[in-house]
């Protein structure tokens, strides 16, 4: 899973992105890049009417995706992470693939059996 998400997913799901609007954020703009990148003047949102920044759209990787993040802080920051990688900007990229490993590691260490060894 951890390789499909930092080398397969832009291919699989590549970002579709639109025009600026408010939504969401997601990408750097979402934790947990938001607190490791400075504040580019070009934000990425998952668009809705409630949305809380105005930034080019990014289509969520499934049309209830961002709902269900929403509602979970956990997924909120995973789906963030797979929208850094989709986008492909080197630095933000980097930094995403670098915390998903991270956060692959803990699963595994943790052992719940989610990850077989």
């Amino acid at each position: 899973m951890e390789e499909f998400m930092t080398a397969g997913l832009r291919y699989f799901l590549p970002a579709v992105l639109g025009r600026e609007q408010v939504g969401h954020p997601t990408a750097a703009d979402a934790p947990p890049l938001n607190a490791k990148l400075v504040s580019s003047p070009l934000h990425y949102v998952w668009p809705s009417s409630s949305g809380t920044m105005r930034g080019i759209s990014l289509a969520p990787i499934w049309p209830s995706a961002p709902t269900a993040a929403l509602q979970d802080l956990e997924l909120y920051a995973w789906l963030a992470l797979a929208d850094a990688i989709r986008l492909g900007e080197p630095r933000m990229s980097a930094l995403a693939k670098s915390e998903i490993g991270n956060r692959f590691r803990a699963l595994r260490h943790e052992d719940h059996g989610l990850l077989a060894r």
